[in-house]
């Protein structure tokens, strides 16, 4: 190392093209970094704190060399969180810093996921703080004319977001998302959120994607029909969106009324009950045209059977609970 030291002095007082060829060897070769490295350069970081910064976490074996072609280059090196990969160059690290484009990480939501999951989620990422984020959430649905409480209002999706200003980042995209959907898939005669409210109950329901607009047609068709759309996610949700209820929903759980519970009282529920994807945003929108009134799930399958009348839905779901009790008598 002292020979390299030497070398780059050697090097900014010589002007010899021998010289030069050398120094573009030294500042272009690969440093010895065997793993990428996340560094933190604080705001208004000198050039000599900064090159001990990188020196400290690996990035660089000396300082001084750093140093020493950032003057010469006059640089201008910029504070903020940098992935520096494996083998990157001195000259490479340099850029980097010039460009001051900070690592970039990643937070996702499940389509379908409760905005208590979110913020779950959010507390356990050591990345980001709950309580900011939590309450910028809130602010968000202040400001809104359209939602009372945050469920539905963040959009669920894969977002980049660096460390500085995360929450802020996360929440004004998230929901800026979901605001644009809503504007560009809308329904006559129905409000938005009516539109975001069903989608949730969609996403809910759906086996897959294909079927959203099936399902959404039924229960286009159940409303308009002034028949309760007696889904039961609704019901799980009213109850406290436990998730064990799901396996286990009984007869006496569907008839405990409360605002969200979809077999005592008709209409929609009053929120909606999870970020719902673009797709079942698109298809509470644009239900396909069907007389389909009921649907339960395919024996084996992961979608459903649809049904026009009550007769006909009865016999799919008898099929479907004969097949249940019969994969529960093969269970060892």
């Amino acid at each position: 190392m002292k020979a390299l030291v030497l070398t780059v002095l050697a090097l900014l007082l010589l002007g010899a093209p021998l010289s030069y060829y050398s120094y573009n060897t030294v500042i272009h070769r690969p440093l010895p970094l065997a793993e990428p490295v996340v560094t933190e350069i604080p705001r208004g970081a000198s050039l000599n704190r900064i090159a001990h910064i990188l020196e400290q976490e690996g990035v660089l074996p000396s300082k001084l060399p750093f140093v020493l072609y950032n003057r010469l280059q006059r640089n201008t090196l910029k504070s903020g969180e940098y992935l520096f990969p494996a083998e990157i160059s001195l000259a490479g690290v340099s850029a980097i810093l010039m460009q001051g484009i900070p690592y970039q990480r990643s937070f996702t939501v499940t389509e379908g996921t409760t905005y208590r999951d979110i913020l779950m989620s959010v507390d356990q990422n050591p990345m980001l703080d709950a309580t900011l984020f939590h309450q910028l959430v809130m602010d968000a649905v202040e400001a809104s004319a359209l939602f009372s409480t945050p469920e539905g209002l963040l959009f669920p999706e894969t977002y980049a977001y660096s460390r500085h200003s995360a929450e802020t980042q996360l929440v004004q995209r998230m929901s800026h998302t979901t605001l644009q959907l809503l504007e560009r898939y809308q329904r006559p005669g129905w409000s938005k959120m009516d539109v975001l409210i069903l989608a949730s109950i969609i996403e809910k329901e759906a086996g897959n994607r294909d079927e959203m607009p099936l399902i959404s047609s039924v229960f286009h068709n159940r409303l308009e029909r002034r028949m309760r759309l007696q889904a039961d996610p609704t019901v799980i949700y009213g109850l406290g969106d436990d998730d064990a209820l799901e396996d286990r929903l009984r007869r006496r759980h569907l008839e405990q009324d409360t605002p969200y519970n979809t077999y005592t009282r008709h209409g929609l529920p009053p929120t909606p009950i999870c970020s719902p994807s673009e797709a079942a945003i698109a298809s509470a929108a644009n239900p396909a045209q069907t007389n389909y009134l009921y649907f339960v799930a395919a024996p084996g399958e992961s979608g459903h059977v649809f049904s026009t009348a009550l007769a006909e839905h009865n016999r799919h779901v008898q099929r479907y609970w004969d097949f249940i009790r019969s994969q529960r008598a093969n269970q060892p």
